[in-house]
C-alpha cells in the first residue's frame, strides 16, 4: 500500500515504521531501527518483482 502511495522511490529517509504490540499486558511501541526498515524496503521491492514477473 505504501508503494502505492508513495510518488517517489521509498527510502528510510521517507518513512519511519513503529510497531505496536502487547508485553504482559502492556502496549509497547518500538520504532524500527533504519536497517530494519530498508530490509523490509527490499523485501517488499523483490515481492513486487516477482509479483510483476507472474502476471
Amino acid at each position: 500500500v505504501l508503494f502505492k502511495t508513495l510518488d517517489r522511490k521509498p527510502t528510510t529517509e521517507r518513512l519511519e515504521v513503529a510497531e505496536l504490540k502487547m508485553v504482559e499486558g502492556k502496549l509497547v511501541m518500538r520504532f524500527v531501527p533504519d536497517d530494519e526498515v530498508k530490509e523490509l524496503i527490499v523485501e517488499a521491492e523483490e515481492a513486487c518483482k516477482a509479483a510483476a514477473s507472474t502476471d
